[in-house]
């Protein structure tokens, strides 16, 4: 999760969602899942696609920093090769000039080992387990970053299902209010144009209610498709508890430094740090001159000699163990250049580092803030909701947008309360 910036889409029930119901309603659910939200995201965090992609990137990493321990053991090869020739030639086997069609078989066991090569073997163990770790924290992060989405998609799912009993109750309300116009225009205490405005309520509060119905299937949509399960699957969400204590607001600057624990993108990015100064060191091994050793084992068979093939195995087998020196003189400057690039990457990742410590706290700042703003718009909203609908169109309306408006001041404040209680390392729990 390289942004924990969490934006919930609390917005007024599209008009095109009508366009997109599709005969894909009718069908039967093959199977029904009554889930809260910490149920959910224990679901996801099991057959997300996202985080199978970012935990078999770890087992990569794994093996990579296993093969790089590997690689300070000798290596050993053999080999045999078949040699036929004719006319003036060197016998591979015996070195002598024939002039005659010759066979000769080869056989050789070769291994090496790298005995120092500018400490490029021992800082690659080094990059290389840094580099596990650092995997290790992306995969956490992404489970983390799958969590927030769920919450986030789980709790917008629960908005739009009320949002729906909201609708239900306006739809009634206008029936009612339509069946007593109709009555009073019938008694002709009501004019043509007051019932024509009561009908043209009433079928504004019956799409609304589609509307509404609509919206909620997407969302629940959205949500099946996060928690990688097909969409004829019957899925229904447990609504959260009821708390809106705001305790947890006081103290940004504790919030902060828990987080700056807990989150691994920012041991993400402290780590990255020293997988580029780690990559320095490699790049500067490049100056120091290379020294290996290396041995041998070697036999053959040549028809220019008249003894049988075991006999000329026994005969023609040598041993052999030499040291080999490489001193670096001129490369065309590319270790030099190697060199500035990794110190101008070690700069791009500190630079990274400040920039996640800095986002990470302007979130938490945007989180608290909103928190509180959702929390006090829930409460005044709530004092407006008591008011008692009437018959009239307007008080309505009126009374039915409280309802709405308090409804997303709630689900605000639970989400940013379940969003600070993350960053300081807390389960997400409703």
């Amino acid at each position: 999760m390289r942004a924990l910036f969490v934006t919930l889409f609390f917005v007024s029930i599209p008009m095109s969602a009508l366009a997109q119901l599709d005969g894909s309603n009718t069908e039967n659910a093959t199977s029904k899942y009554v889930w809260t939200l910490e149920e959910s995201i224990n679901y996801a965090l099991e057959h997300n696609i996202t985080i199978q992609q970012a935990d078999l990137d770890l087992e990569s990493a794994n093996l990579n920093y296993e093969q790089s321990k590997m690689n300070r053991l000798p290596n050993l090869s053999a080999n045999v090769s078949q040699r036929l020739a004719s006319g003036n030639s060197i016998d591979p086997i015996t070195y002598d000039f024939i002039n005659q069609k010759s066979s000769a078989t080869s056989v050789n066991l070769n291994s090496s080992l790298t005995l120092f090569n500018g400490f490029k073997n021992t800082n690659s163990i080094k990059q290389n387990e840094l580099v596990s770790q650092y995997t290790e924290l992306l995969l956490e992060e992404t489970k983390n970053s799958i969590q927030v989405s769920v919450m986030e998609a789980y709790i917008q799912a629960f908005f739009s299902k009320e949002a729906v009993v909201i609708a239900q109750n306006q739809l009634e309300a206008s029936t009612k209010e339509l069946e007593q116009a109709e009555g009073l225009y019938n008694g002709r205490s009501l004019t043509l144009k007051d019932l024509n405005d009561v009908q043209a309520q009433h079928a504004q509060n019956q799409y609304n209610l589609l509307n509404a119905q609509v919206d909620y299937e997407q969302r629940v949509l959205s949500l099946k498709q996060l928690l990688e399960l097909d969409a004829t699957v019957d899925l229904e969400l447990v609504a959260p508890e009821k708390d809106f204590s705001t305790t947890w607001l006081e103290d940004q600057q504790h919030i902060y430094q828990a987080a700056l624990e807990f989150l691994p993108e920012v041991q993400a990015s402290l780590s990255n740090i020293e997988i580029n100064e780690t990559n320095l060191d490699i790049a500067k091994g490049d100056l120091y001159p290379s020294l290996s050793l290396t041995a041998g084992l070697s036999s053959g068979y040549t028809n220019s000699q008249a003894l049988n093939f075991s006999d000329q195995l026994e005969g023609n087998f040598s041993k052999s163990l030499g040291l080999s020196l490489s001193i670096p003189i001129f490369n065309r400057f590319s270790t030099s250049t190697n060199i500035q690039q990794a110190k101008i990457n070690i700069k791009q990742a500190e630079l990274n580092y400040e920039a996640t410590q800095k986002e990470l706290y302007r979130n938490i700042e945007s989180a608290r803030d909103a928190a509180r703003s959702s929390y006090d718009l829930a409460q005044a909203q709530f004092n407006v909701g008591e008011l008692t609908a009437t018959n009239l169109i307007v008080a309505q309306t009126a009374f039915n947008t409280a309802e709405l408006n308090y409804l997303q001041a709630k689900y605000l404040t639970i989400l940013y309360t379940q969003l600070i209680e993350f960053y300081q390392g807390n389960p997400i729990t409703l």
